[in-house]
Formats: structure tokens, sequence, C-alpha cells
């Protein structure tokens, strides 16, 4: 079980091998293309939450029968041993600027230890 901060009302799972998280400058006219983007690569999965708040995230290695609050689901790819959660908060720190390193410091507890490989989230 995670515990996620989200200020904005969206969460996201990422590879942080792959996931591209600095785009410059004009990051906030490209930020909805760039997640798009990252999302059709599976390097990222973002989902509403509906509000802000603390988010209790259960990862599993087997689909669940318990029904959560909100439900989404999507692919991602590990391209390495891990995939981090994230929210759109640390996202867009890492958008717009160079020296932020994703995961941030804070969210280095948020880390998920996989195989290599594709996984429906």
């Amino acid at each position: 079980m995670y515990r996620v901060a989200d200020d904005s009302s969206f969460l996201g799972i990422f590879d942080p091998c792959a996931y591209v998280s600095y785009i410059g400058d004009d990051w906030i006219d490209d930020l909805v293309e760039h997640f798009k983007a990252e999302m059709y690569r599976y390097r990222l999965l973002l989902w509403g939450t509906g509000c802000e708040g603390y988010w209790h995230v259960d990862v599993r290695q087997e689909a669940s029968q318990i029904a959560g609050f909100r439900e989404y689901s999507g692919p991602i790819v590990a391209t390495e041993n891990l995939l981090c959660l994230t929210s759109y908060d640390s996202l867009a720190m890492g958008l717009q600027f160079q020296h932020v390193t994703l995961p941030e410091e804070h969210d280095k507890d948020l880390y998920i230890t996989v195989l290599p490989g594709a996984y429906q989230c």
C-alpha cells in the first residue's frame, strides 16, 4: 500500500527509466500533448482522482475483485525493474525545471519493483 499526496486531482504511474520529464520553457503550452505522447509510448499512465488529498494506492500482481472509490485501467511498460507512482504536481515540476529529476526526493518511497515488461494497471 502506497500513500500519494495529490494537490491537483491527478495521480499517475511512470517508468522512471524511460519517461521524458523535462520539455522546456513552453511546458505549459505543451503539457497535455506531452502527457498524451508519453502515455502513447506506455511510459506514463495518468488518472483523475476527483478531488485533492492523500490517496492510498494498493499495488498487486493480480486483478482484484474489490471495487475502488474510482477505477481506471491502462497499459504501461517497465523498461527496467521499476515503476513509480506520482502526482500531477511532481510531473509538472519535472516538465518546467531541468534540474528536477523524477521521482523527486520526497517520492522515492513510491517506487514499485517489477519485472521488465508490459503491464495492464
